[in-house]
């Protein structure tokens, strides 16, 4: 609605903000602007309205006001004024002062915030005249806004008293506009009643005139109502999934709605979680009255108001002059945090074998929950595996543990049963892999060796790859020595080539690890490596007496026997043969034994022999043993004692005839002695530590040796006390299993033990055992822990060990009570978690999860000993936060059941605001203004002191204080707390209630000086602040003064002024002081003597130049300088004399003034400079040697003030001393150094020439410098030394010394010619001079040079060299090192000759050694050649060398490549090396296939695989005969190309459900496929790279995929797919458009059959039926389709919810729709209509 002026309408003009985004548009509307004239400085207002209905300006929008120029145009226009704001009325401006005339003059208003295309005014006039200021005052709502009155919260039929406040002596009216209303309630002209004003705002122009000038300006009368109404818009609990909002309406249309409110007003919105929105009326009326939130955090653990796990939402009214307005309207928001399914799982597990999934999902929040973590803590969950339920009513901590029994991808679901009502939750399905366990088994072709060779096993492993290929083959030999690999394999080879070196019997293992089934081992095999076999037994012997056990083995002495080279003894490795006599086989040994005991029963001749076979040779050895009658003996066997027992010899016995006996060898101690027959025998400590003594009885005899002395021995075998080595403490938990596996230092030894209960109560265990193994499940029955001692006894070969106590700890299980502090805590305080438990001694661990904003809580991994969680926790954050622990506790490595328990961290309180200190005028209540406190609590509190003040509401915000009295200053504290015992945030406001104002009176009144007055007013007796000081010069018009204290300082005043003050005391009314008066006097002129500074050249005389002093008197003084003579000092203009060079001199002029006026004075200067001349000497000749240090001294002219300028000439710099010192250095090539110094006069008033004076120095000592004319010479030398030394010096003298003896005279020159000496020479041998020279200067110095040698020697000399390494043959390229051990020359060169004695080459030698390559294969001379100046000589002897010509190795092969596998026939094409033939060369092939190497000169034909295809193939040639060796090699010479490797899926799997009898078949092959052809199976075939194919019945079909490779290699793979159903279907569709193109689409259709009865029923998302059907034909299927109506009427594009139940004929129940393998089948789902 347009404004409507009822006084004459003028000028009209609208233009439109326009949005930049759009095309909507603000339409601003120009109302009334006065004509004029309006004068320089005259105010003009430009009143407007807003139409708002198609758009909003924004908070930081400006109306500007520009005025044209002269003429109407806008090409440079001048801001006259401004107003910020959403919101505005109208646009205050002044004219600018300096406008020119013109009645042509256009206004226009702009917006800054959306931008305008502005509309331009009407003409109007502007005159030369001075402007009027249209004002006036009424009840200020804040006085720092001059523009606005009326009352922050208004009310009907109020009354305003309004006063002209315009220009002096301008009459004024006023006109009031309502804006709510649109309509002119009137004028008034001043002086005026009171204004009755509505509740509505207004805009009052003032319009001012006087003398016909027109001054205008507008105002606000704020008196609008303050409503504040809003609500949720349907739920006010929202689920957390950052889509749903929060709506809340606002009141818009009612009587009470915000329209009515002030439209400048501002909607604050804070919204509980953190954020605040603001809005403005025309925003909230473009959304038809909605706002609404979209919440990115839950409410849970926030408390707003006492309320638990809300947001509380705040909209409070606030104005942009009063601050807010009125109590907040308050809301509350539950915000819940959707659930969210998750499953903890490995992607791949092992077939039987129990695989566990952990649920580790969220389950959301419980919307009726009041604890402070919300969380559904009563969630059960559903879990499926592959569609079939196979747990239900899980908890969320408890872990699904199954076993899969078939291998493949297999699908887990789970499902919430019990999630909020307001947040869905999705199905989780995850896949997993399951894989059988690998078979690894292997077998070996050749598994024995002899001396050493390769083994490769074929690998027969069977192993499942479907979820993963990068299966683990690691091969494990143990043996003497680990083998080598050949071919590039390794131990992780799938099928390695091993190459054992080193004989002995191997143990070889296949352990194949998985991703699923981890590491499955194979039935180890053997490999055996031989040597060559040896059999050698000992000489032929004597033995005395007969029935006699010998033993054939490598430790006995006559019978010694060595077998070695076989690895693994078998059947008929060994095989013994005696002859001559009856024998037997003893102690279980037998011919085939590798060592037998044989019984040899008659007296007569042995023949022994010993055959050795195996896979290497065979190998024998024979010995004869004699058996002469003789002293049977016998020691009584060999015995088997344990420690500490006494052996016994009573079976020692002597048959035949002997002389005597004794007991020899052994330690230990016979009893009774060594001469008894059948003595005890007690083992020594050393045979007891050894396990071994060896006695023997001696019996002598008077036969013939050997018989005379027989010996038989008997070996005693001590077993010793065993000690068992385990551990002797354990630990095991109640009800747990106790396995300890006994060891000992005995290997052999068993174990028996005996166990009782030495402490507590225990059972479960066995009073006694035996084994190598304890193993009890053992109970804790009594109240505390239980001790079992078990001794165990070792016992090794009967003998019984060291008994063993193990001391066994069954601890029982703790129970753990963890009670957590009173929630909540204060951030940063420790978490109050209190630990007991049901065991002394518990230790914890415990993990934790926090909130986002939650810090600082632990993981504690290893056990403590604690009774509380040390965490200190904080929160940084703004709501209240958790932390869930989790804590086991342990007694000893016994662990509890953990328990759960929840700290609650209150955030830091916000920080208070308690709004801004503020002063009212004679109030008694007053709304406070704290902020909300939320998500804590807030409390005012009055800590000034006074009494009688109370609260509204000392809880809120906003609360009302009463009781307040004039003249007091209240200090309240609001305090913002989230906890109770927490420290809470606080914030002071300071709230004055100001007395009336009283102006006061100003002392200080003066006569003062005119601009150079300066004194301060001082004003009292004032009852508030001072606003402003005002001055005026005619008593009527007054200007307003800057400055706010209650003393103004005035300065510089140029005529007589009044003064005054403006005071307020806080907002009550403004008064002016009592007037003060300042009379002003002029001042005196201001005195100038002229020019400031005057710069004279040796004068006497100078004219003085000051100026006029009328009316005033002036005089001249003399301030500085000698005296000199004024003509006269009265003239301004007078002459003075007397004036001397070199002096400064100054003179004031003064001008008297009048009394207060001070005097006027000014000085100048005059400065008089000298001529100065400039003249110096020295205290040095002007030639020295340097360096030397030269005084100067200045013999100038001297003056105060004179600058001295010396140059040295050096280069060194200048200096500025009177008289200075400097040193000259002299020159550092060895010659004269000439200086000039010069001084010069600076600033000299006359240009004088510098004065100068030459200085000579001479080098400090000479430089020497002599060089020789030969350095050596062959035979004699007179020998001439050149002078190069630089400089002029005295003399030079000459010297040649042999050693320390001076040879020749010395030469003295006194210029620089040649020094020639006698010859020298010729010498016997090398003979060495040195000769020298010695400078003298002209100060006597002298140098010497630096000496240098001069060498003459004889000419005779060898030349010989030899070859290094006598190295004279190898093969082609072959380089030699020739070494010159020659006796003289002092060059050399090499000569190379053929044989026939031909020079080929000529190299240059070195005294040392010199390389030489000979470039072609054949034989070669060499001789050395050595000279000097004297002589030249080439050695007599010539070495001969010889180099071999290298093999040409080559080959060819009759094919190339080929797919999958070849077969290659080589043929060797290498040529003859020199005169030895290609089949007398020796070859070695490599096929680069890793297989073994041929060694020959034409290979077997050799097969190749794909497999690592290209092979590189190698051929080496070696020639025994020269040594030369040479390789070619044939880089990817065999090329195999690999089958495809193919494979394809099918979509949907390879098992699908009736109705669907269709595949889509994805090709998977790699290779490079370029051909396909598929056999589906059922006589259909494609030869697309995807088809799909749609089978006409159910039941399994092979389908077959054959793929050809661009290289012609093919290869086939085959999968089965499955079509199941049993009879009846139903499948409902999740879309349909009955506006779409197809038929099938246009209605929504249930498909199925078999059906026996069912339902169907389609919702809207009010929960409204709006379709259903049960109808169905003779077989079962639905007959009824919903064409998207509802009643005869199309329903609206959307979602809706379909629900329907059936069942089938053969009495199943349908279980629902499943869109998926991965989702689960539902009862319920959505239909999308699209229009």
């Amino acid at each position: 609605m347009e404004r409507i002026f009822t006084r004459s309408l003028l000028f009209v003009f609208t233009f439109s903000c326009f949005v930049i985004t759009g095309v909507r548009a603000q339409t601003v509307i120009i109302g009334n602007i006065d004509p004029g004239p309006y004068g320089q400085s005259s105010t003009i207002a430009v009143p407007f309205h807003l139409n708002t209905t198609t758009a909003c300006s924004s908070s930081t929008n400006v109306f500007n006001l520009y005025l044209s120029d002269a003429n109407g145009n806008f090409g440079a226009p001048t801001l006259i004024g401004s107003y910020a704001g959403f919101y505005g009325t109208f646009v205050n401006g002044i004219i600018p002062n300096g406008t020119a005339t013109s009645p042509n003059y256009r206004i226009r208003i702009q917006c800054t915030d959306p931008a305008i295309l502005p509309v331009t005014s009407g003409p109007f006039t502007i005159s030369a005249s001075a402007g009027i200021t249209a004002g006036t005052s009424s009840q200020a709502v804040n006085t720092a806004n001059p523009e606005i009155f009326g009352s922050c919260i208004g009310s009907d039929n109020t009354s305003y008293a309004f006063v002209n406040a315009s220009s002096a002596g301008a009459a004024a009216s006023a006109t009031f506009f309502n804006e709510l209303s649109q309509t002119d309630e009137g004028s008034i002209t001043f002086p005026a009643a009171p204004f009755i004003a509505k509740a509505a705002n207004y805009t009052v122009i003032v319009r001012a005139t006087n003398a016909g000038i027109v001054g205008t300006k507008a105002f606000s009368l704020i008196n609008n109502l303050v409503n504040n109404s809003f609500g949720a818009s349907g739920s006010n609990q929202v689920c957390l999934d950052g889509q749903t909002k929060l709506t809340y309406s606002v009141d818009i249309n009612s009587p009470n709605g915000i329209q009515k409110n002030y439209p400048g007003l501002i909607y604050s919105v804070t919204w509980g979680d953190g954020l605040s929105t603001n809005y403005t009326l025309c925003e909230i009326v473009a959304t038809g009255g909605f706002i609404d939130h979209t919440y990115k955090k839950a409410s849970c653990g926030n408390v707003a108001n006492g309320l638990q796990n809300v947001f509380q939402i705040d909209l409070q009214p606030t104005s942009p002059f009063c601050g807010k307005l009125g109590t907040p309207v308050t809301g509350y928001a539950r915000v819940i945090e959707a659930p969210k399914n998750k499953i903890g799982y490995s992607e791949t597990a092992c077939t039987n074998t129990v695989v566990t999934f952990g649920n580790i999902s969220i389950p959301g929040q419980d919307p009726n929950s009041t604890s402070f973590d919300c969380t559904n803590a009563a969630a059960l969950y559903t879990w499926v595996v592959d569609g079939i339920v196979v747990a239900v009513n899980y908890p969320l901590e408890k872990l699904l543990e199954y076993t899969f029994t078939t291998n493949g991808k297999h699908h887990v679901g789970l499902h919430l049963q019990n999630g909020n009502a307001i947040c869905d939750v999705e199905d989780k399905i995850i896949e997993i892999c399951i894989q059988d366990a690998p078979k690894p088994s292997f077998t070996l072709a050749n598994s024995t060796i002899c001396t050493s060779g390769p083994v490769t096993p074929v690998n027969t492993s069977i192993v499942d790859e479907n979820c993963d290929v990068n299966t683990t083959y690691t091969w494990r030999v143990t043996g003497p020595a680990q083998p080598t690999f050949l071919g590039g394999t390794t131990a992780a080879s799938k099928t390695p080539k091993f190459n054992f070196t080193v004989a002995g019997l191997y143990t070889l293992t296949l352990d194949i690890t998985t991703i699923s089934c981890g590491l499955v081992s194979s039935e180890p095999q053997e490999v055996v490596i031989n040597l060559n076999p040896v059999a050698k037994l000992s000489a032929d012997g004597l033995v005395c007496g007969k029935d006699q056990v010998l033993t054939f083995g490598p430790n006995a002495t006559t019978t010694k026997t060595t077998l070695t080279g076989t690895a693994k003894t078998l059947p008929a490795t060994y095989v013994w043969t005696i002859t001559g006599g009856a024998f037997s086989y003893e102690n279980g040994t037998t011919a085939n034994s590798q060592y037998p005991q044989v019984k040899f029963t008659d007296y007569n001749t042995y023949t022994i022999t010993v055959t050795h076979t195996n896979n290497c040779n065979v190998a024998s050895d024979s010995q004869v043993l004699t058996f002469q009658e003789a002293p049977l003996v016998n020691a009584g066997g060999d015995q088997a004692v344990c420690e500490g027992n006494i052996v016994s010899l009573a079976a020692a016995n002597i048959t035949g005839v002997y002389n005597s006996f004794k007991w020899v060898g052994g330690t230990g101690t016979f009893s009774p002695s060594r001469n008894a027959m059948n003595p005890t025998y007690t083992p020594s400590a050393a045979e007891i530590t050894a396990g071994t003594s060896t006695i023997i009885l001696e019996v002598t005899t008077n036969l013939a040796a050997p018989c005379n002395i027989i010996s038989t021995p008997a070996v005693i075998t001590i077993t010793r006390k065993d000690n068992i080595t385990s551990a002797n403490t354990a630990d095991v938990c109640t009800g747990s299993n106790f396995t300890y596996t006994i060891t000992s230092a005995n290997p052999v030894s068993n174990f028996s033990w005996t166990a009782s209960v030495t402490s507590g109560s225990a059972t479960g265990f066995s009073a006694t055992g035996s084994g190598n193994t304890i193993n009890d499940v053992i109970n804790d029955t009594g109240v505390g822990d239980a001790t079992i001692v078990y001794i165990i006894t070792p016992t090794t070969n009967g003998c019984p060990g060291v008994p063993f106590p193990l001391t066994l700890t069954v601890n029982r299980i703790p129970v753990l009570t963890a009670t957590p502090a009173a929630v909540p805590i204060c951030s940063g305080q420790p978490t109050g978690v209190v630990l007991t438990s049901t065991q002394a001694n518990t230790t914890y661990t415990w993990t934790s999860v926090a909130d986002a904003d939650i810090h600082f809580n632990s993981e504690q991994t290893t056990p403590v000993a604690v009774t509380t969680i040390p965490d200190l926790l904080t929160n940084t954050g703004t709501l209240y936060g958790i932390v869930k622990y989790t804590i086991t506790p342990y007694h000893g490595a016994c662990a509890g059941a953990p328990v759960t328990v929840t700290v609650v961290i209150a955030p830091p309180p916000i920080a208070a605001l308690a709004g801004p200190d503020e002063s009212i005028c004679n109030g008694l209540t007053y709304t406070l203004q704290g902020n909300d406190p939320s998500p804590g609590t807030g409390q005012w509190t009055l800590i000034s002191g006074q009494v009688g003040v109370t609260f509204a509401n000392s809880a809120s915000a906003t609360s009302v204080v009463n009781g307040l009295k004039p003249g007091n200053v209240y200090q309240f504290v609001w305090s913002i707390n989230t906890s109770p015992g927490c420290t809470p945030n606080t914030d002071e406001v300071t709230i004055t209630v100001d007395a009336p104002t009283i102006g006061g009176i100003i002392a200080g009144s003066a006569s003062v000086c005119a601009d150079a007055n300066h004194d301060f007013l001082v004003l009292s007796g004032n009852v508030g602040k001072v606003l402003s000081w005002e001055s005026s010069t005619d008593g009527v018009n007054w200007v307003t003064l800057l400055d706010i204290t209650n003393q103004y300082e005035y300065t510089d005043l140029t005529q007589t002024t009044q003064f005054r003050a403006v005071v307020q005391n806080g907002t009550c009314a403004i008064e002016h002081s009592a007037i003060a008066t300042i009379t002003v006097n002029q001042p005196v002129i201001p005195a100038s003597g002229g020019i400031p500074l005057t710069t004279l050249c040796n004068a006497s005389v100078f004219t003085l130049s000051g100026n006029d002093p009328t009316p005033f008197a002036g005089i001249w003084t003399q301030t500085g300088g000698p005296p000199v003579i004024f003509a006269d000092a009265t003239d301004p203009k007078t002459q003075i004399t007397g004036l001397i060079g070199g002096n400064t001199y100054k003179f004031t002029w003064t001008i008297k003034g009048s009394a207060p006026c001070p005097d006027s004075q000014n000085e100048i200067t005059i400065v008089n400079n000298p001529d100065v001349t400039p003249k110096f000497i020295n205290d040095y000749n002007t030639t020295v040697c340097g360096p030397v240090t030269v005084n100067f001294t200045n013999q100038s002219s001297n003056f105060a003030g004179t600058t001295y300028l010396w140059d040295f000439g050096d280069g060194t710099g200048n200096t500025n001393a009177v008289n200075p010192q400097h040193t000259f250095q002299p020159g550092t090539d060895g010659e004269d150094v000439v200086y000039t110094v010069s001084l010069t006069i600076i600033n000299n008033c006359v240009a004088r020439e510098p004065f100068k004076m030459d200085i000579l120095v001479r080098p400090s000592a000479p430089t020497a410098v002599v060089q020789p004319e030969k350095l050596s010479a062959c035979g004699s030398l007179a020998i001439r030394l050149k002078n190069t030394s630089p400089g002029n010096n005295q003399y030079y003298d000459f010297f040649v010394f042999d050693g320390n003896t001076q040879v020749l005279p010395t030469i003295r020159k006194t210029d620089k010619s040649d020094a020639v000496f006698a010859s020298l020479g010729p010498p016997r041998n090398d003979a060495f001079y040195t000769v020298y020279m010695v400078a003298t200067d002209l100060c006597d110095n002298t140098t010497k040079s630096v000496p240098t040698p001069i060498n003459i020697y004889p000419a005779t000399f060898v030349p010989l060299f030899f070859s290094k390494d006598n190295k004279s043959e190898a093969c082609y390229p072959f380089t030699a090192t020739f070494v010159n051990i020659s006796s003289g020359g002092t060059k050399f060169f090499y000569r190379i000759y053929s044989p026939a004695g031909v020079m080929i080459d000529e190299i240059q030698g070195s005294k040392t050694e010199q390389p030489y390559t000979f470039v072609a294969p054949g034989t070669y001379f060499v001789s050395i050649v050595a000279q000097n100046d004297c002589a030249t000589f080439e050695s007599t002897e010539r070495i001969k060398f010889e180099a071999y010509p290298q093999p040409l190795p080559d080959f060819t092969a009759d094919i190339t490549s080929g797919c999958k596998a070849i077969r290659v026939k080589f043929s060797n094409t290498t040529v003859a090396n020199g005169a030895t033939p290609p089949q007398s060369l020796s070859y070695e092939w490599d096929f680069g296939d890793g297989t073994a190497h041929f060694f020959g000169y034409t290979p077997l034909p050799h097969l190749y695989l794909a497999k690592n295809s290209p092979f590189t193939v190698t051929l080496k040639v070696n020639n025994l005969s020269t040594g030369c060796t040479n390789i070619i090699v044939k880089t990817n010479f065999i090329k195999v190309n690999p089958a495809p490797n193919v494979d394809f899926d099918a979509s949907p799997g390879f098992i699908t459900k009736i109705p669907n009898y269709h595949f889509a078949f994805d090709d998977k092959t790699s290779g490079n496929p370029v051909s396909w052809a598929w056999d589906f199976g059922d006589n259909s075939t494609s030869t697309q790279q995807n088809p799909g194919h749609t089978y006409a019945d159910t039941g399994t079909y092979k389908v077959t995929l054959r793929v050809i490779n661009r290289d012609g290699c093919d290869s086939t793979v085959v999968h089965k797919v499955q079509i199941t159903g049993v009879p009846g279907q139903l499948y409902i569709p999740n879309a349909f458009m009955p506006a779409g193109s197809t038929s099938e689409l246009r209605t929504f259709v249930m498909k199925g059959s078999g059906i026996e009865t069912w339902r169907m029923q389609i919702f809207n998302n009010w929960g409204q039926l709006v379709w259903e059907t049960t109808k169905l034909n003779s077989t079962g299927e639905p007959v009824e389709s919903w064409d998207g109506t509802y009643k005869g009427v199309p329903v609206q594009q959307g979602v809706y919810v379909w629900q329907a139940s059936a069942k089938f004929i053969n009495g199943t129940e349908w279980k629902g729709m499943q869109y998926g393998p991965a989702t689960l089948p539902k009862r319920t789902g959505v239909i999308h209509l699209i229009r």
